[in-house]
């Protein structure tokens, strides 16, 4: 029932008899990061747009997982009444479950304990690679934003976020004031007139082409960003595996990002991102 849920489902070699979508209209809402791994299954694909209990019992399950489902006690309430209900720890805000703890929850409820240690320690020693190949990461300010947020504001990531614990994990660091302003909610509302909070060694935007591109870069306060001269803003189309990648951040689709997106955060550092992509 999550919506990334089924990355850590399938890297355990289990396959779901449902997978909820998210977006990117991929086939069996399956990314290709993860598309070996499904295999030839074919599981029933539940929407996006709420939680559809009827179609949830008629699977018959053994077992829901809704670590990334942003359910209420109420939904698990009814969930559990189908089949024991995996749901994610109030230690963290609502799909901001690290991917470590959500792969060896995970790992737990399939009695693959050891498995999950084995696929974390493997993510993890990938993140420490690129570290040690990119030293200028550490201490440099990283930003993942987003166009179209209401009012005509952006949104900036904030850490206990998924895509900005994907910068941290790499040494960079969210400018304070947005962490403040994120507060208990994964991103930080900001207007056109404090775009300057975004102006920062590496800043990752996910947008829909071509539209909310256009509009970001002819945007005169943008324009003036340092981020902007010295050429260190990466655009990545929200339906494309990049994008998609980022915002799933599981043990899958992580490996598949570092190996894609590193490079372009190195050219953004040097200021030379458009080069890069």
């Amino acid at each position: 029932m999550g919506f990334s849920d089924q990355d850590a489902v399938l890297a355990f070699g289990v396959t779901p008899v449902g997978v909820r979508d998210w977006f990117g209209d991929q086939p069996q809402a399956t990314w290709p990061w993860a598309r070996d791994n499904l295999g030839d299954a074919r599981p029933e694909v539940l929407p996006a747009s709420e939680l559809n209990f009827e179609q949830v019992a008629t699977l018959r399950p053994d077992l829901i997982v809704g670590i990334s489902s942003g359910m209420t006690e109420r939904d698990y309430g009814t969930l559990s009444e189908i089949a024991p209900t995996l749901a994610q720890s109030d230690e963290y805000l609502d799909f901001g479950v690290p991917w470590q703890e959500q792969t060896r929850v995970i790992g737990r409820m399939l009695d693959q304990k050891e498995q999950a240690e084995k696929l974390v320690t493997g993510v993890e020693e990938r993140f420490a690679k690129a570290r040690e190949d990119h030293p200028e990461f550490e201490g440099a300010t990283g930003v993942v934003a987003l166009a179209g947020g209401a009012g005509g504001n952006y949104q900036a990531y904030g850490p206990q976020d998924v895509r900005g614990r994907f910068v941290t994990s790499l040494g960079f660091k969210v400018p304070e004031e947005i962490s403040e302003m994120a507060g208990d909610s994964f991103f930080a509302a900001i207007s056109r007139e404090k775009l300057d909070l975004i102006d920062a060694d590496a800043l990752t935007w996910i947008v829909n082409p071509p539209a909310e591109q256009e509009t970001i870069e002819d945007d005169p306060l943008y324009r003036k960003l340092d981020v902007v001269s010295e050429g260190r803003d990466i655009f990545l189309e929200v339906n494309e595996p990049l994008a998609g990648a980022l915002s799933f951040s599981t043990v899958l689709s992580l490996p598949f990002l570092l190996d894609k997106l590193v490079p372009q955060l190195a050219a953004a550092v040097d200021g030379d991102s458009k080069a890069e992509a």
